[in-house]
């Protein structure tokens, strides 16, 4: 009996974590997801703060930036993307790049993160 309740226990756990819940907007949470807080101007991913720098004269696109992982390194630049609550798409064929969603006001601090996170040569805003 025992063995039968931690079974189901542990099977339970497992639903439950793969399954990740949904808030209020539909999005699911997935348990390897990073900690990112935004506070004021300042974006802080994993305990490491970001602040907002001087916004640049360039025009750029709100809410995006393009991140180019290492050649070698593209699936574990994929799976790093993955683990932010932010939304990607992948482009290019012959080099991959990635358009990255990011809170508009952001933008400059999540430069300065994904260099740091994740397997990228660049990471720009989108101008």
């Amino acid at each position: 009996m025992n063995k039968r309740r931690s079974f189901i226990t542990t099977t339970f756990t497992l639903l439950i974590s793969g399954c990740g819940g949904g808030d209020s907007e539909g999005s699911s949470n997935r348990a390897t997801e990073q900690s990112v807080v935004y506070n004021g101007t300042s974006l802080t991913v994993n305990g490491r703060t970001y602040p907002r720098e001087v916004q640049p004269s360039t025009s750029y696109t709100a809410g995006e930036v393009l991140a180019f992982p290492s050649t070698s390194q593209i699936e574990t630049a994929r799976e790093v993307l993955k683990q932010l609550p932010l939304p990607f798409s992948e482009q290019g064929s012959a080099i991959t790049w990635f358009v990255v969603g990011v809170p508009a006001g952001f933008e400059s601090q999540w430069v300065k993160a994904l260099l740091e996170l994740g397997p990228f040569d660049n990471v720009t805003l989108n101008e």
